[in-house]
């Protein structure tokens, strides 16, 4: 038993030694759209039947050079299907489209991840699907 908790102990202190990532931004650093969110979910509505729009930002940086900021779009569709890829790729396009039409600040976003998502309860089980399409702006 001591060989197990000092093993355990070298072990969370290497994952702890291990674990150096910086994050680094400020708080400003959020979506503003022409439209307000409210305005700009409507103009998506027009084209796109979703249920739930939630949108975000995130900043990554790798091996101190490399910068990335991005705006994260994620639908919702409750109890129904996901469109098949070939109609994702359109909406994916036309949302495209409508961000660079509303967006606030673009030259601050380098890309949008536009998520896909649906969740159905069928009795007991509760079926979820993801799709994430990455687009530069």
């Amino acid at each position: 038993m001591k060989i197990f908790k000092t093993t355990l102990l070298i072990s969370v202190m290497l994952l702890l030694v291990n674990c150096n990532t910086i994050v680094e931004g400020s708080s400003d650093f959020h979506p503003d759209f022409k439209v307000g969110k409210t305005g700009f979910e409507k103009e998506l509505k027009k084209q796109l039947d979703f249920d739930d729009l939630a949108i975000g930002t995130y900043y990554t940086k790798k091996n101190n050079s490399l910068e990335e900021k991005g705006l994260n779009l994620t639908f919702e569709f409750a109890e129904q299907e996901l469109p098949n890829k070939e109609e994702l790729n359109n909406d994916a396009e036309f949302i495209i489209t409508k961000v660079k039409e509303y967006l606030l600040n673009l030259d601050n976003y380098d890309y949008v991840n536009i998520i896909f998502e649906n969740e159905r309860e069928e009795g007991d089980i509760t079926k979820s699907s993801r799709i994430k399409i990455k687009k530069e702006l």
